[in-house]
């Protein structure tokens, strides 16, 4: 995985919103670990773009798969992976993952 500076070909949407959910930890982590609080609502600070090609995204082929009953019948065509982070997450990231960014296929910036 590669880091990089904000992109001055891909400025910045000030109306761009994290993509990721609102998960909140509950009471009881014995039956429900977490609780689905849905969208984040706030301002993107960051971006991960990850290129599944099937090889060079670590998905071993999973991402290609059309129909996962019958995963030798068709493959889908390489696609791109966006997800927008908020601040939160965006730590939350950088925290758990940040310091393991060995995908060649994704890319993290930060938006300016």
């Amino acid at each position: 995985m590669t880091r990089t500076q904000p992109s001055l070909d891909a400025p910045a949407n000030p109306r761009e919103t994290c993509t990721l959910r609102i998960t909140t930890p509950t009471f009881n982590a014995e039956f429900i670990t977490e609780v689905d609080a849905g969208p984040c609502t706030r301002p993107a600070v960051a971006r991960l773009t990850t290129r599944h090609d099937g090889t060079s995204c670590d998905c071993n082929g999973r991402c290609l798969v059309i129909d996962p009953d019958s995963p030798d019948t068709a493959l889908s065509a390489p696609w791109t992976e966006i997800v927008l982070m908020c601040t939160d997450h965006a730590h939350e990231y950088e925290s758990t993952c940040g310091a393991d960014m060995t995908c060649p296929a994704s890319t993290y910036e930060v938006l300016a």
